[in-house]
């Protein structure tokens, strides 16, 4: 690992200052609690029976690699989300140059993907106490630390700049309505960015709210690699998805994609108007709650049935029988049920926030969301260039559901929903160069299941 005068200046941990101080010690007075977790949480449980053992594997095979002379970089992503949005990038490292060690914080990632290729090893990023964090960096002595999206945690940035390696958030994302933006918080988030030599942000929009917390040197606007994902993945074929034969021939057919509670009343509400005319059954739906569970399912056929709009479920097929509603039960795959649609609805915008409505643009799908998705920075900007119709009400919902009556303005929307994505592409590379310097080809490997720095001080 190099030195920390290797990187122009000296760090040191000596004063951490009073914001530091506080976290930590707020953070050990819930060191019973976190304790207890494994014991009520599933998630928790998970995580706490196998962390110890992937962490002694991963160890072991590192210490075989760091053999042949590469360096380490520790890639982390908190869940299956930010790991989506990191695969691009490291599909494009140079691997003959850097041992990639990927950290997660989910188990439900982790024992998906913990095998992936396109990292050498795997394990879970300690939980955020300054020892954990310092001892995880002695064994795996990497240069660089890299964050991506938000999953930015203190004592691991701190501990990481301390010692010398190079630390980065990319596809740094920080809305508008962020706590860290409160007036009250940002001398805490000045403290911690402090510790970070880089932010590699989507848009100048999100650079913006960040140069309230970080100098202006360390933010760069790069692009979004979450566009590069996507068409990568509009191009992967994917047999998990197919619908039943006969379910959409000669009909127009809207997604309701990652639908909340919240999502339903607009939805059925326009459902109901649209039956008073009569045109209710000459579309097909198909609906994905954002958590199938049973009494989503079971709420939503109750909902199409009232509306004489009968159902099936997507993971019985054999069972289809004509109906014009298909209920999505299973989950991680919507974003290729995408390319089935004229039209998707991306639900949770009646909430706090939504979900990726670049999945169904990518398949040249026409855009809709709820009013309240100022946490995507995409959504914002769709929403700004009128590449999207932002759904308030039910008549904003029954105008988006009547769009295949005008043809002409349904391919427009389709059009320009599919060239802002692909016009948006190119991020992962910039992301690499900035990173690790040019002269990074490519990697050839599986995006899973589905040198010097050139950094400023």
């Amino acid at each position: 690992m190099r030195s920390p005068s290797a990187w122009g200046e000296s760090r040191s941990a000596s004063h951490v200052g009073p914001w530091v101080a506080l976290y930590r010690a707020l953070l050990a007075a819930t060191l019973p609690i976190t304790s207890l977790a494994p014991r009520f949480h599933d998630k928790a449980r998970r995580r706490a029976r196998d962390e110890s053992t992937a962490a002694e594997s991963a160890a072991r095979r590192l210490e075989t690699l760091r053999e042949d002379g590469r360096e380490v970089v520790v890639f982390h992503a908190a869940s299956a989300g930010e790991f989506e949005q990191l695969k691009p990038v490291l599909t494009r490292l140079d691997r003959s140059r850097w041992i990639v060690v990927q950290t997660f914080f989910s188990p439900t990632i982790y024992e998906k993907e913990r095998d992936c290729p396109l990292f050498d090893v795997s394990c879970y990023l300690p939980l955020d106490y300054a020892g954990r964090a310092r001892a995880f960096f002695a064994w795996t002595r990497p240069t660089h630390f890299v964050v991506n999206r938000h999953d930015v945690w203190p004592n691991h940035v701190i501990e990481a700049h301390r010692l010398g390696i190079r630390t980065a958030v990319i596809n740094a994302n920080l809305h508008e309505r962020s706590l860290r933006l409160h007036p009250l918080a940002r001398a805490a988030g000045r403290a911690l960015t402090r510790h970070i030599d880089l932010l590699l942000v989507p848009s100048e929009r999100v650079a913006t709210h960040w140069r309230a917390l970080a100098s202006p040197q360390k933010i760069e606007v790069v692009g979004d690699s979450r566009f590069d994902r996507v068409l990568e993945r509009s191009r992967e074929i994917s047999p998990q998805a197919t619908l039943p034969s006969g379910f959409a021939d000669g009909k127009s057919l809207v997604v309701f994609g990652s639908v909340h509670a919240s999502d339903e009343d607009a939805i059925f509400g326009a459902l109901a108007k649209l039956r008073e005319s009569g045109k209710h059954r000459s579309q097909r739906y198909l609906y994905v709650p954002h958590e199938p569970t049973p009494e989503a399912l079971a709420r939503a056929e109750d909902r199409f049935s009232a509306l004489d709009l009968p159902s099936a479920r997507f993971t019985t097929p054999s069972a289809y029988d004509g109906e014009p509603v298909i209920l999505g039960d299973v989950v991680g795959i919507l974003a290729d049920l995408y390319r089935h649609g004229d039209r998707a609805y991306v639900g949770g915008g009646f909430d706090a926030g939504g979900h990726s409505v670049t999945e169904p643009a990518v398949h040249g799908c026409a855009v809709a969301f709820g009013p309240h998705v100022e946490m995507l920075d995409e959504a914002v900007e769709m929403q700004r260039l009128g590449v999207a119709k932002t759904v308030r009400d039910v008549d904003d919902m029954l105008e988006f559901l009547q769009l295949p009556e005008e043809p002409r303005a349904l391919a427009r929307a389709r059009q320009e929903a599919q060239e802002y994505v692909r016009d948006r592409t190119g991020a992962s590379d910039r992301i690499i160069e900035r990173l690790f310097g040019p002269s990074h080809p490519a990697s050839t490997g599986s995006p899973c299941s589905a040198g010097s720095s050139t950094w400023a001080v």
